[in-house]
């Protein structure tokens, strides 16, 4: 089975980026993207850390929906 390259956001990712058949290391701005476990983490990361009421609002409203899906399961 062939290894698919993860696509990651941050070229510094800690994830093995460099290694074997990641050195072409697939960078994207679109986070939908994102398939790097270790990008998509520092990603979640930042925004719990942010004070909620400085997020853009387009941000809280797409929060907003993800959260209702994920409570619908």
């Amino acid at each position: 089975m062939a290894y698919v390259k993860k696509v990651h956001r941050f070229s510094d990712c800690g994830s093995n980026m460099g290694a074997g058949d990641r050195s072409e290391g697939s960078l994207t701005q679109h986070v939908r993207q994102v398939t790097c476990g270790a990008c998509k983490a520092r990603i979640l990361n930042v925004i719990a850390q942010m004070d909620w009421e400085k997020l853009p609002n387009e941000l809280r409203i797409e929060l907003s929906n993800i959260a209702v899906n994920l409570a619908l399961g």
